[in-house]
């Protein structure tokens, strides 16, 4: 079979056209929340994506420094327990 007496087949469906231009996929629950609860300051998804991925920085940024803070610095029960009993030494009843 020669090239030449080929033909090409064409479909002619009315159906479903594939237009990749007028395609646009739908915005997540939480970007169409962010932007209605912004109260137009956030116009537009990618804005929305921006402040959610600021939130999960600040957020696990927070959980990572209250997870690693130094035990020493925070106000321990031993140390209470030592004004308690100064501060009841000096004030006898």
């Amino acid at each position: 079979m020669n090239q030449s007496n080929r033909e090409k087949v064409i479909f002619e469906e009315q159906g479903f056209q594939n237009n990749n231009s007028n395609y646009q996929q739908p915005e997540s629950k939480m970007v169409e929340w962010v932007i209605k609860s912004s109260r137009g300051l956030i116009k537009d998804e990618i804005q929305a994506r921006y402040v959610l991925l600021l939130f999960v920085v600040i957020a696990i940024s927070v959980s990572l420094y209250l997870f690693f803070v130094d035990k020493n610095k925070s106000f321990q029960d031993e140390d209470l327990g030592k004004e308690y009993e100064e501060y009841m030494l000096s004030h006898p009843n």
